[in-house]
């Protein structure tokens, strides 16, 4: 079997990194484009993991940081969903779900998150969706949900 050289791929590969500087300018997308800004805080990355055949309800993992001001979390809503719920530490939990000001609050697979229920179709990996949150103070905001990680 005889070896082709690596010099075409290693230049392909220099001249990639030699343009990462200039990202920004070349419409690279942010870090920051799971984020969405209110007046009191900051809703940061909503993601899920994908579904498997079958599957009709989903947990959603965000967080909510730099929150100046007290409010609360109503409702949350998407298209891919029939309903949905707050989940704390397995168990239903009520809304409106206090999100109190000066610290950070996360909803992550070790506590709290929302649970989509009645899914209508299969949540695929890669795929985002429109998630609205409505809160008592901020009103309805729209995120997006990301579809980040394969099923469990």
């Amino acid at each position: 079997m005889a070896l082709r050289p690596a010099l075409p791929r290693r230049r392909l590969l220099c001249q990639a990194v030699s343009l990462l500087p200039l990202a920004p300018w070349l419409g690279a997308g942010s870090a920051r484009a799971c984020e969405v800004q209110t007046d009191r805080f900051l809703v940061q990355h909503p993601w899920c993991r994908e579904t498997t055949p079958g599957q009709t309800e989903i947990d959603v993992f965000l967080s909510f940081t730099a929150i100046s001001e007290d409010d609360a979390l109503v409702g949350f809503e998407t298209a891919v969903a029939g309903g949905c719920r707050l989940v704390r530490m397995g168990e239903p939990g009520p809304l409106p779900m206090p999100i109190p000001a000066g610290r950070d609050l996360h909803l992550s697979p070790f506590g709290s998150c929302l649970r989509l229920t009645a899914l209508n179709r299969p949540l695929q990996l890669g795929r985002v969706f429109p998630l609205w949150l409505h809160f008592a103070h901020s009103g309805a905001v729209q995120t997006t949900l990301n579809v980040d990680y394969p099923a469990a």
